[in-house]
């Protein structure tokens, strides 16, 4: 399915499914006409979505935690941090957090 954008013209807010044909790309382009909401306000480009730092403890699920720290034992260390920083944390975490960055190194 196509994306629909809204252009204005001088009879009002004209709807187009992208791709734009070439002509009115053009025209688009050179700011002859210009893109607006579906009710004719100004429209303006979403901002970007910032991407998650990887080393960062993410917030969320228990799983989405776990599935982060995996097997490294800092990570742990960290996630356990951030989550005894909490105002509520979740006993069930704590448990498995504790655990995992309990676990004597494998490779000492």
């Amino acid at each position: 399915m196509a994306e629909t954008i809204y252009l204005q013209t001088a009879g009002g807010p004209v709807a187009h499914d992208l791709p734009l044909h070439w002509a009115i790309q053009e025209q688009l382009s050179k700011g002859y006409i210009t893109r607006v909401n579906e009710d004719g306000t100004p429209w303006a480009e979403p901002a970007p979505v910032p991407e998650a730092d990887p080393n960062e403890v993410p917030t969320g699920t228990v799983s989405a935690v776990l599935d982060w720290v995996g097997e490294d034992r800092e990570r742990a260390a960290r996630a356990l941090e951030a989550e005894n920083a909490a105002e509520k944390p979740r006993t069930t975490l704590v448990a498995a957090l504790t655990a995992l960055a309990s676990e004597p190194d494998p490779d000492e």
